[in-house]
């Protein structure tokens, strides 16, 4: 269900660089459901929202720039990390952050804004599929 809602949040991104905020509340609805079924608890799920929140906010505030991420971004994979946790979440900011700045480069777009949101599925898709499981 989750990779659903990345998907259908790429496409958005791709064709309006926006994101429809109906998605936000089912990701919410799926941890809400994953807190229900299992031992993961609200207050992990909410520490996790407000920690990648912070982690993703943050370079706006600090260099105050509108452009660096979109709103929509942020609100997505806050919603991720309730849904899924911070680890999930954080590695697929770090795994979509790295391709799409490959993509950058590769494809010399560095002025140019891109929608985030397929990066950020693709790194999802990677998390998914990797051992990430280090400690």
């Amino acid at each position: 269900a989750v990779f659903v809602v990345l998907i259908l949040n790429s496409i958005d991104d791709i064709k309006t660089r926006t994101l429809c905020p109906a998605w936000y509340y089912v990701l919410f609805f799926i941890g809400l459901i994953r807190i229900y079924l299992s031992s993961y608890t609200l207050i992990f799920g909410t520490i996790s929202a407000i920690a990648i929140f912070a982690m993703m906010a943050s370079p706006i505030i600090i260099t105050n720039k509108e452009d660096s991420i979109g709103g929509g971004d942020i609100k997505l994979m806050t919603c991720l990390a309730f849904c899924c946790g911070f680890e999930c979440a954080a590695y697929t900011v770090l795994l979509g952050s790295v391709i799409a700045l490959v993509y950058k480069v590769i494809c010399k777009k560095s002025n140019n804004p891109i929608a985030f949101v397929p990066f950020l599925s693709i790194g999802y898709i990677l998390y998914l599929g990797g051992n990430f499981n280090w400690h």
